[in-house]
């Protein structure tokens, strides 16, 4: 039974404010309400009602899962659990750490039955920013930059160049544009470097994240920051 844990909850709704948008996705111009926006509004008003939430790990057959506990000072509790989607990035550890903001944000306001700022990504991943990094990245010298050669353009026929290409896989794209987002919040001298080798090689005039749509597109952004890292 879980009477005395609804009943606060009834309160928690009604005390609840607004959650604000502080969050900036640069790929979508959009604002959406981060994690520790969430925290910081909910929290109090949690505990203001003798409810209190947290969220631990869990792995079943190799799959992570996050559970989050809604807890009542009753002893009463609800518990809500969401299996993390497989990834396929180079960089799983990356990966992981990006899917805990994104998912801990949102299996939150699910069971807490409340709705804010989410950023529209349209699948894309977007993820806020895990951690303050105190580290002065330096510039990627010419010597470790990708060389245009690498990318060789093809041989074939005008006709045959001009065919449309094969899309790079959708996960594969969003998993990018998600560690292009956290460079973007962590580190914007080395965001803005990617982008302006980017759109050089590729002759990119618009929007930096719209123009990923292709395997070639995905290769040189990783050897662009495998590069760079190199260099830390």
């Amino acid at each position: 039974m879980t009477g005395e844990l609804t009943k606060a909850h009834c309160s928690f709704i009604k005390q609840i404010g607004k959650i604000e948008e502080t969050g900036n996705n640069p790929f979508h111009n959009s604002s959406y309400a981060t994690l520790e926006g969430v925290l910081s509004v909910v929290n109090p008003v949690l505990a203001a009602n003798g409810l209190s939430v947290n969220q631990t790990y869990d792995h079943i057959e190799g799959r992570t899962i996050l559970k989050t506990h809604l807890r009542h000072v009753s002893g009463e509790e609800i518990v809500s659990s969401a299996l993390y989607p497989e990834t396929s990035g180079k960089n799983k550890l990356h990966d992981w750490g990006g899917n805990c903001t994104y998912m801990r944000r949102y299996t939150l306001l699910a069971i807490l039955g409340i709705c804010a700022g989410i950023e529209d990504t349209d699948g894309n991943h977007a993820q806020e920013i895990k951690e303050t990094r105190n580290r002065n990245w330096r510039d990627v010298p010419e010597t470790v930059m990708p060389r245009p050669e690498s990318f060789s353009k093809s041989d074939t026929p005008k006709q045959e160049q001009q065919a449309i290409p094969k899309p790079a896989d959708k996960q594969e794209v969003s998993l990018m544009r998600k560690q292009l987002l956290d460079i973007y919040q962590n580190d914007r001298k080395q965001f803005d470097a990617l982008e302006k080798a980017y759109k050089g090689h590729f002759e990119v005039k618009g929007k930096f994240s719209d123009h990923i749509q292709e395997p070639k597109h995905l290769e040189f952004i990783r050897r662009w920051v495998e590069a760079y890292t190199k260099k830390i």
